[in-house]
Formats: C-alpha cells, sequence, structure tokens
C-alpha cells in the first residue's frame, strides 16, 4: 500500500502539462486508491505514440508493485484488493475523463 501511494505520488509529480499542439494524444491515469484521482502523464504527437507509453508506463508500474499490467478495451490497469486500481488511457486532447 504505501509502495503505491508513494507511486502514484511520483507519477503526479513527473506529469507534463497539457499538450497546445492540434490533435495532441494525452496518456491519462486515473488512480483509484483512497479516492479517485486524474493525473496527466504526457502529451505525444500521435494515438500510437500514446498507447506504447501507456504500455511502458503501466508495465514499469506493475514491476515497481509488484503487480500484473493487464489490459482491456484499450486501456492497461494494474487491480489490487479492495476494488482497488490504476488505469492508464489514451484520448484526444479535446476529451477530459474528469467531466
Amino acid at each position: 500500500m504505501e509502495k503505491l501511494i508513494l507511486l502514484v505520488a511520483v507519477l503526479g509529480l513527473l506529469m507534463v502539462g497539457e499538450a497546445r499542439a492540434e490533435g495532441a494524444w494525452i496518456l491519462w491515469q486515473k488512480a483509484q486508491i483512497t479516492k479517485t484521482t486524474w493525473i496527466i502523464e504526457g502529451a505525444f504527437p500521435s494515438c500510437t505514440a500514446c498507447i506504447q507509453n501507456e504500455v511502458s508506463v503501466c508495465k514499469e508500474s506493475a514491476s515497481v508493485l509488484e503487480h500484473k499490467c493487464e489490459a482491456i478495451e484499450g486501456q492497461h490497469f494494474i487491480s489490487f484488493s479492495n476494488s482497488r486500481s490504476i488505469t492508464w488511457m489514451c484520448l484526444p486532447e479535446s476529451v477530459d475523463p474528469r467531466k
């Protein structure tokens, strides 16, 4: 649990501001630990580049947390007990999942 909270905090510090370029793709992290938190992980010029980073971040995080990175419906996630999870997803910059 402490590793999980630390990982979410570190990733939050590393987040990149929203892309200004037209057509950018945003890599979002949705952490459901004690409450739901959305973090922008990065901005990419294409969907393909975003998804490549999504997979990489999920696998790296899973390794640190000693869990498995899984994929379903275009999202990569790590599930924990008690309905806790971290999910990554790529969305066009015009879509804000917090709304």
